[in-house]
């Protein structure tokens, strides 16, 4: 999973195929296990992951609508397809997506 900055969020708004998205934060202890769950459902499938955190890049944050954390949005070529609040199980509710 990337790390992603302000400088190399273009990465996720610019890439094709499927590509999702966390934002989080370091205090958040429910982001950690998101990431956590992330990182294994990358392994498994040909789908690109980052985050970003929230805090050190509020203008992203804004950006991205952000409501909640941690957020989990999945992008198709570039835009937005879906938005997840909280732990989710990516088997189940993104693999059926791409």
């Amino acid at each position: 999973m990337i790390e992603l900055t302000d400088k190399t969020f273009g990465i996720v708004t610019e890439s094709s195929g499927a590509f999702i998205l966390e934002l989080y934060t370091d205090y958040c202890n429910p982001c950690k296990m998101v990431a956590a769950d992330l990182v294994k459902f990358e392994h498994k499938s040909d789908v690109r992951a980052g985050k970003i955190n929230a805090v050190r890049y509020p203008a992203i944050a804004r950006q991205c609508k952000l409501e909640h954390i941690p957020t989990i949005i999945l992008f198709i070529d570039g835009e937005e397809r879906e938005r997840f609040v909280g732990r989710i199980n990516f088997e189940e509710v993104v693999k059926p997506l791409l």
